[in-house]
């Protein structure tokens, strides 16, 4: 057992993603190889080293590519005299620890998914060098059984593609790997919740003299900032509404649901001066959001509701709701007001309003406004 010395060898990176391939090449850079070379597509792969008559050692293949994605480009490379001792190792962010084995099977010789951790990948082009030859015994496959495997990777590639660019963003990621794990634990339950309401003050006149495009990019701005901000504090987007947004948060305690959506309202409305500059900057317009935000936390029902033969969806249903949403209606420009229970957790200074009459509620309410510097 010995190490080849790694200058020795050359090695391509294929991926369409500029960082992905500066961050590769500076690691390569790193570990020892001085020949280097990338690509932004498989087309382009295959062409410059047939062009060149450039016989890669070692290849880094991302898979999502235009003109060419990396399973059709390694499988063309594969009938290819040229690539008859390429070692190629997938790098792709659209497959998991789970399609290792379709990758082997389909002739990969070893794989690292995204992000990349250097080490791994370091380890993983080292174990070809740490040998007799740098090069493992070829995988024989029939016909059929490698077009079966790519087409089951290409499937594989598309969920994964859906999950990261559209599934996720319908639903918590956390909520859809629940889904696949252990559904029933989605079954509505009571919980402890915090639930928070922002809406945008005057949002009507805004779309009276706005175009649509210019409209869409305030509204979109905002959902942007708030959903940021939600996440952050490990809250869940609950929905938009309109201009509105609602979010909740379900942890161990009441306590600790209650500060996280105080903490979310909090540095919305910290971000919304510096939102509104750069829809200045954008639009060359004086447009300037000002919202209000309403609080609450309570028992409530938690869990998939809906229409379950058409629609379902993860939320919150229960008191602290419609408490938050009538605050939120009544908090004047870039006011957060809460009431109720979640008084006792908040960590803010604040203004008594005394108890108040809350539609929907048979007893007033006890309701304080946060005082913000």
């Amino acid at each position: 057992m010995f190490r080849k010395e790694v200058s020795n060898f050359s090695i391509v990176i294929v991926d369409d993603f500029l960082h992905s391939r500066i961050i590769l090449q500076r690691r390569c850079h790193e570990y020892g190889f001085k020949k280097i070379s990338a690509y932004e597509s498989g087309k382009d792969f295959i062409e410059g080293c047939l062009c060149l008559n450039d016989k890669p050692d070692f290849v880094l293949m991302d898979f999502h590519m235009p003109k060419m994605n990396g399973v059709e480009a390694f499988l063309e490379a594969k009938g290819i005299e040229l690539f008859g001792e390429t070692i190629f190792i997938a790098v792709t962010a659209y497959a998991g620890s789970g399609d290792r084995p379709w990758l082997l099977a389909l002739g990969f010789e070893e794989c690292c998914f995204k992000p990349i951790d250097s080490e791994e990948l370091i380890k993983t082009i080292e174990s070809f060098l740490i040998n007799d030859s740098t090069k493992k015994s070829p995988r024989k496959l029939t016909d059929i059984l490698r077009n079966t495997s790519s087409e089951m990777l290409s499937l594989r590639i598309n969920q994964m593609r859906l999950q990261k660019d559209y599934i996720y963003k319908l639903i918590p990621e956390k909520i859809y790997k629940e889904l696949e794990k252990s559904p029933e634990k989605l079954i509505p339950r009571l919980a402890q919740v915090g639930v928070g309401f922002v809406d945008i003050r005057e949002f009507t006149h805004l779309t009276n003299i706005l175009p649509v495009d210019e409209l869409n990019e305030v509204i979109t701005s905002f959902f942007s900032l708030c959903a940021e901000i939600i996440e952050d504090n490990d809250c869940f987007l609950d929905k938009f509404i309109g201009d509105a947004v609602m979010w909740f948060s379900v942890s161990d305690s009441e306590k600790n649901s209650a500060k996280s959506v105080i903490d979310t309202a909090v540095q919305i409305i910290d971000n919304i001066t510096l939102l509104n500059k750069k829809i200045i900057r954008k639009l060359f317009k004086n447009i300037n959001i000002n919202v209000g935000i309403g609080l609450a936390c309570g028992s409530a029902t938690v869990g998939l509701l809906g229409a379950p033969d058409y629609r379902i969806q993860y939320s919150v249903l229960g008191p602290p709701v419609n408490l938050a949403s009538r605050f939120c209606s009544n908090a004047k420009i870039n006011e957060i007001i809460i009431g109720g229970k979640i008084i006792d957790y908040c960590d803010y200074k604040y203004e008594k309003l005394g108890f108040v009459s809350v539609k929907g509620f048979e007893y007033d309410i006890e309701a304080v406004k946060l005082l913000l510097e």
